[in-house]
């Protein structure tokens, strides 16, 4: 792989929990409009959404939910847990969010019990997260700490859990059947097309921001960015055979994360966002456009990807204080709130 420079990996102390949702809200600290919304997932159809964020002055955390695609939403948690990372069944009705204090399992939304894996080292300052992932059934789960550690893994919905090769976990994806596994870490990538049996560790090494896989677990996608001295640099690469080879995609067309559903929709975080927060390719990274809310002002000063609901029908991503809905393909954009 060529065009690979170092750069830092994102690492912090996190929670990993899995929530049963049920029906209780909790009332924020804020109004939702002073939050910058960081990390997100949604439902098969697209009416259950959640939703992380922090609060712009003092960085209090919140997590919400909408069950009616952005009509309405509730505050799940507020005050305490700063959650980066943020994966969703198809129904909707399982999540699991990694948060800053430790990896625990959850049985309700204010309750957490039966603390499985092991805390993450602390970091003195910033925030980041376990990166977390599950299939569309909710059955195989995977978690990535970011200061090191084995990837974990999980093939009966968190009961139990093994170990999968050791790293500082920068992106974590599980296709929607749950065999197919890509993460990257700090030194390398490592593919699974066995729920996690075993592991395939590609051949090239450097430090990568973000990886994905296509939702039927064909297509693996993975970017590396940096910026030194004013210049960007980096890479994006594809496979299509469970990264025993890797093509070149794109020169360094943007930031983590990048997020695929079909392999051939990918969506990327762009560097500047004056002319759009996110790159789109519509045919496998041939070529990418830029699109997403906010051009003709300046761009978003906060944005994020979170990438597609779960039948792809849809692509979710936030700018500022807002989450922002594509139903064709990035051509347009629509603001879902919060507000």
């Amino acid at each position: 792989m060529h065009g690979i420079v170092s750069t830092l990996c994102r690492s912090l102390s996190l929670i990993f929990i899995l929530i049963r949702v049920e029906s209780r809200t909790l009332s924020a600290s804020y109004p939702f409009s002073q939050y910058n919304y960081i990390a997100g997932s949604a439902s098969n159809d697209g009416k259950t959404i959640y939703l992380s964020g922090l609060q712009e002055n003092n960085g209090d955390p919140i997590l919400l939910q909408t069950k009616n695609g952005g009509a309405s939403y509730s505050t799940l948690t507020a005050g305490d847990m700063k959650i980066g990372s943020v994966a969703t069944t198809g129904d909707g009705k399982t999540m699991v969010a990694g948060a800053d204090d430790g990896v625990y399992l959850g049985v309700s939304l204010d309750k957490v019990s039966s603390k499985y894996l092991p805390k993450c080292a602390i970091q003195a300052t910033g925030f980041s997260s376990y990166q977390v992932s599950m299939s569309a059934n909710g059955k195989v789960m995977a978690a990535g700490c970011a200061r090191g550690g084995n990837l974990m893994v999980s093939t009966d919905s968190g009961k139990s859990w093994d170990k999968g090769p050791s790293g500082k976990w920068a992106s974590v994806q599980v296709s929607n059947s749950g065999d197919s596994i890509i993460a990257a870490s700090s030194d390398s990538v490592y593919i699974s097309k066995n729920s996690g049996k075993t592991w395939n560790k590609s051949p090239f090494t450097g430090a990568y921001n973000s990886a994905t896989v296509s939702g039927d677990g064909t297509v693996f996608y993975v970017n590396q960015y940096a910026s030194r001295f004013g210049k960007d640099t980096g890479s994006m690469v594809k496979s299509t055979d469970y990264g025993q080879t890797w093509e070149p995609v794109a020169p360094c067309i943007g930031l983590e994360p990048i997020s695929s559903f079909s392999g051939k929709n990918v969506v990327v975080k762009a560097t500047n966002p004056s002319k759009g927060p996110w790159l789109m390719s519509t045919n496998a990274g041939q070529s990418f456009f830029q699109t997403g809310p906010k051009p003709d002002n300046g761009g978003c000063r906060s944005w994020h990807t979170i990438g597609f609901s779960n039948q792809g029908n849809s692509i979710y991503g936030t700018c500022d204080n807002s989450l922002y809905r594509s139903t064709n393909d990035g051509k347009s954009w629509q603001s879902i709130g919060p507000a």
